[in-house]
């Protein structure tokens, strides 16, 4: 081996393990601020989990209170009914994006319902958004739908893959 080639071999190694470390981090802190928030749904900490969510969409909502009594009287309405989260996980990270001034992650997840007919399984994600360079993140449920999701952060790259979100009844 040349030392010329030597010498490419080794830049190019010191350029790409850093990025690779980050993203890893990056990951690990998406991932755990997801657990965070499904851990403030299932005990009805509806503060913590709109403080989670991404403010385009709490602004939306209009606005942190009326985003919190929403989500509140939404789960209550959904309770009377029958519907109750049992579990909430969080899956392992898609790779960070960045695009514009804004950092994306994609963090699969898996909730157990029990509903007035059984169980059912949603298969579903959010899409954490970054404006620190992935210090902190806040969130998108995939159930808003790919369309409104491109609306809402137009420079998410089309390349992106937004999965369909499932539901298996059991």
């Amino acid at each position: 081996m040349t030392r010329f080639t030597f010498s490419a071999v080794v830049l190019v190694a010191a350029c790409v393990w850093p990025a690779r470390a980050d993203d890893d981090e990056l990951k690990k802190t998406a991932k755990g601020a997801v657990e965070k928030m499904q851990a403030a749904t299932v005990k009805g900490d509806y503060e913590t989990l709109i403080d989670l969510t991404h403010p385009k969409v709490v602004e939306k909502m209009g606005g942190r209170d009326k985003a919190v009594a929403t989500t509140k009287k939404i789960m209550k309405d959904l309770a009377d009914e029958g519907f109750v989260i049992k579990s909430m996980a969080a899956g392992q990270p898609s790779a960070p994006v960045r695009a514009g001034r804004d950092t994306y992650i994609l963090v699969p997840t898996t909730t157990e319902n029990t509903t007035p007919t059984g169980k059912a399984t949603v298969k579903s994600y959010v899409l954490g958004v970054s404006a620190d360079g992935g210090k902190t993140w806040q969130f998108v449920a995939g159930g808003t739908g790919p369309a409104e999701i491109r609306k809402l952060f137009p420079d998410l790259p089309k390349t992106f893959d937004l999965p369909e979100v499932k539901t298996d009844k059991n």
